[in-house]
């Protein structure tokens, strides 16, 4: 098998922002944060590194949006009384970080402003009011 020198072929299959993010989640799972790079990122979804700039500003934004994926996969609590919800929402959380435990970090790590990140803190205090 030879391998391939330049630039990658052509994407057919539709680079797309959420694309990115779960690429480089499953890039997270496998390798670790350290390992995350744009073009190690570029190389797995067979693009120019140029081309994720056109959906991402950069590593940090990148992994802005990775914490963002992860904070998404926290249901929202059914109603009901506010232990209830309460244990609802840390279980969730609990079974969303097990499910990426080397991206876990990001959650935790990151300065997060964006609606989707804000949501499980609304959710959480959302029911204490």
């Amino acid at each position: 098998m030879t391998t391939r020198r330049g630039r990658p072929p052509k994407d057919l299959g539709g680079l797309s922002r959420d694309r990115i993010l779960r690429e480089a989640l499953a890039l997270v799972d496998e390798e670790g944060l350290d390992a995350v790079s744009m073009r190690k990122l570029a190389r797995r979804l067979g693009v120019d590194p140029m081309s994720l700039y056109n959906h991402v500003d950069g590593k940090d934004a990148l992994l802005d949006g990775v914490a963002e994926v992860l904070l998404a996969a926290i249901p929202a609590p059914p109603p009901g009384d506010l232990r209830e919800t309460m244990s609802a929402l840390a279980h969730g959380f609990r079974d969303a970080m097990l499910g990426h435990p080397r991206a876990a970090p990001l959650v935790l790590t990151r300065q997060l402003a964006s609606m989707t990140a804000l949501a499980p803190v609304e959710a959480v205090l959302g029911p204490l009011l």
